[in-house]
């Protein structure tokens, strides 16, 4: 690999890791900054829809009265990464487990198998 993929690469990495650190803390304004201004997202049994707006649902849910579920673990297993001019594709699993406010806990997003995903990701320069 040449350079300019191994830096692409460890940006997206990088990218994996602000994410995970982001969703564990609920840290919305984060989220939000990873988001590209187009972002479109397509949720299970919904219509896609502006990335931004979806992520705004959820926050103004955790700002209601009811504490937030706690993330206990948020694996990302990415399958394929693919570097595609200024894009890059990826696809793979994301398992969780929370704990809900109650205390009880230990639920598995997905169950075992997880939640599939697929991303686009836009490449910036430098």
């Amino acid at each position: 690999m040449d350079e300019t993929t191994n830096k692409d690469l460890e940006a997206i990495e990088e990218l994996h890791r602000q994410d995970v650190a982001a969703t564990k803390a609920g840290d919305y304004e984060t989220l939000m900054s990873l988001m590209d201004e187009e972002c479109i997202v397509f949720p299970p049994d919904s219509e896609p829809e502006d990335g931004r707006a979806y992520l705004s649902r959820f926050r103004a849910s955790s700002d209601s009265i009811e504490p937030e579920p706690e993330i206990l673990e948020l694996l990302q297993d990415w399958e394929e990464v693919r570097l595609l001019g200024e894009f890059a594709y990826e696809q793979g699993i994301v398992r969780y487990a929370v704990r809900d406010a109650s205390g009880a806990g230990g639920n598995r997003g997905g169950e075992n198998r997880g939640t599939p995903y697929l991303f686009l990701l836009l490449i910036e320069g430098n």
